[in-house]
């Protein structure tokens, strides 16, 4: 081999060598920037994740403030209707009462107008309250005494 073959066989090593070299650095900025693509993707993944993941608890936190609110009006209708029902039995318990009542003055009533009659006299109370009826009585009203 002569000199000016082991020069070119040099060069051709060198320009070989450069070329790998350039190569492997092209290689290294490839795998570089897909790393960082890489990374940049998985960083959104994780950003997308966590704002979802907070969406999520926000809108689950809505509709449980919402599921109790209408909880809270079914159980304050549901208590309003408790007590409209127990105000009713009350009502009607009073009427009853106040049935009995007026019952019991009106044969109280009946009573008197009899044992008035039955003493001679002519006035005579009936009605449900014993009002005085004395202009209004005809013979089937008060029974007259008897003349002797």
């Amino acid at each position: 081999m002569n000199i000016s073959e082991v020069l070119d066989q040099i060069e051709a090593d060198k320009v070989a060598s450069a070329v790998e070299a350039a190569k492997k650095d092209k290689v290294k900025h490839w795998k570089a920037e897909n790393a960082e693509r890489v990374h940049e993707e998985k960083v959104k993944k994780v950003v997308y994740r966590s704002v979802k993941a907070v969406a999520k608890y926000f809108w689950d936190h809505e509709a449980k403030v919402e599921k109790a609110a209408e909880k809270a009006q079914k159980t304050h209708l549901v208590e309003e209707a408790k007590l409209s029902l127990a105000a009713k039995k009350e009502l009607a318990q009073q009427e009853q009462e106040c049935a009995k009542v007026k019952k019991k003055a009106l044969q109280d009533a009946t009573k008197a107008s009899q044992e008035l009659a039955s003493k001679g006299k002519r006035k005579c109370t009936y009605g449900s309250m014993g009002e005085d009826k004395e202009n209004e009585l005809t013979k089937d009203d008060c029974s007259m005494p008897s003349p002797k």
